[in-house]
């Protein structure tokens, strides 16, 4: 883990979806001064686009590190590293993508799962 190579934070994250669908999720991730910087940098952005793809969204809260938030963000907007997801979540779910920064983790939405009911189909 982090803490056994040295200083560490928490990043956590949260895509929203329409409906009032949620998810949410946390990482532990080197601090801004740390030579480990850049591996969390960009596990957190395969993280979060595996949440995406999973689950789909229109909106990216972040709380965490101010640099980490910041590189995110800019890796998150269209010409960023990952402009394929944010110019294509906007065409599946019809709305802006948007990225937001958070001071508080207690400030991202909580997670919210609806369940789908499912029946066996007879032949």
């Amino acid at each position: 883990t982090c803490a056994q190579y040295g200083k560490t934070s928490e990043l956590q994250f949260a895509v929203e979806r329409p409906g009032g669908c949620v998810g949410r999720d946390k990482l532990p991730v080197f601090a801004e001064d740390h030579e480990g910087y850049d591996a969390s940098l960009f596990l957190a952005g395969e993280c979060i686009r595996y949440m995406l793809w999973q689950r789909g969204g229109f909106k990216l809260f972040l709380s965490g590190p101010s640099r980490l938030c910041a590189d995110l963000t800019a890796a998150y907007a269209k010409g960023g590293k990952y402009d394929f997801e944010a110019s294509t979540m906007p065409k599946i779910f019809g709305v802006p993508w948007e990225v937001a920064v958070v001071g508080q983790p207690e400030d991202l939405p909580q997670a919210k799962v609806y369940a789908v009911a499912a029946r066996r189909l007879q032949a």
